[in-house]
């Protein structure tokens, strides 16, 4: 073989090795972060929150109801980060949200396949006394801890979840 064949075979294998190289150097996806989750009850209702170390923050809070449940899923397969969440009644009141993020600053969130923009506020009060309601608050959570001292300490000094917490005791 030629020196000018050589040239040629090798420029013809580097561009066949292109995709591979590019799929497994710097081009594959990553993971997308997930939060750390603290979820408790306090009195009669529940809380969730979510903290993500890229500034994230999400709370949910509603009446204690019979069960509740967070998962979130993420892999290197995939660039999104998804959660999903439930609390449900012994007479079937049930709530559900789910949350998608990319990058653990900005999410798509809705609850009951409602769709809240996250920017708008990112604390939701969910009343399930007779019509139930979602309030979206626009509060700082940021200095709020993942644990339940933090989550408490908030729940009682933030007058709309306060109030919240008090009509639920009123209700027994």
């Amino acid at each position: 073989m030629n020196r000018q064949g050589m040239l040629i075979g090798i420029l013809v294998v580097s561009l066949l090795a292109i995709p591979f190289i590019s799929t497994s150097v710097g081009c594959g996806k990553s993971t997308a972060p997930g939060p750390v989750i603290a979820g408790g009850v306090l009195e009669e209702a529940s809380y969730t929150f979510m903290k993500w170390n890229e500034g994230l923050t999400l709370m949910i809070w509603h009446e204690a109801l019979a069960s509740s449940n967070n998962h979130g899923s993420s892999s290197t397969e995939s660039p999104v980060y998804r959660l999903e969440g439930y609390a449900e009644s012994d007479d079937g009141i049930r709530i559900e949200w789910n949350l998608e993020t990319s990058d653990g600053k900005t999410a798509e969130f809705a609850i009951n396949n409602t769709e809240y923009d996250l920017f708008e506020g990112s604390l939701f009060i969910i009343n399930t006394k007779g019509e139930l309601t979602t309030t979206q608050l626009n509060h700082d959570l940021s200095i709020i801890q993942p644990d339940y001292d933090s989550c408490v300490a908030f729940g009682r000094s933030d007058p709309e979840i306060a109030n919240f917490i008090e009509s639920l005791s009123n209700e027994q």
